[in-house]
């Protein structure tokens, strides 16, 4: 696992793909509860971001947290993209894409700096 705190590569793409007006926190749920004009501007500015993210990129995210592994997600299932559906049917099966699986700050197994 990567850590933005850490990676540089990963932070620059949770600041593009993740943070911008806390996308993450919009996905699955809360989504429903937008009014229309909102989730129709939501939906497409996630629409244009999926059809603009590389392979890459996704791949990066998918190696992150619980917040970069859920953005890469949704924007790979609003992509179509089915160069990511072995892997992420993977991951689903043991809880990586899952909120509830990440380890939070103080969880993480300490590491050589």
């Amino acid at each position: 696992m990567r850590w933005a705190d850490e990676d540089p590569e990963l932070l620059a793409l949770v600041h593009r793909y993740v943070t911008p007006d806390r996308r993450h926190l919009e996905l699955g749920g809360p989504l429903m509860r937008m009014t229309e004009p909102e989730r129709a501007e939501f939906t497409r500015e996630l629409g244009e971001t999926a059809g603009d993210i590389t392979p890459c990129d996704l791949t990066i995210l998918l190696e992150g947290g619980w917040r970069e592994r859920r953005t890469a997600a949704w924007l790979i299932a609003v992509a179509r993209s089915a160069s990511f559906r072995e892997r992420l049917g993977e991951m689903l099966l043991v809880g990586e894409v899952c909120v509830f699986a990440d380890e939070s700050a103080e969880q993480r197994p300490a590491r050589n700096r």
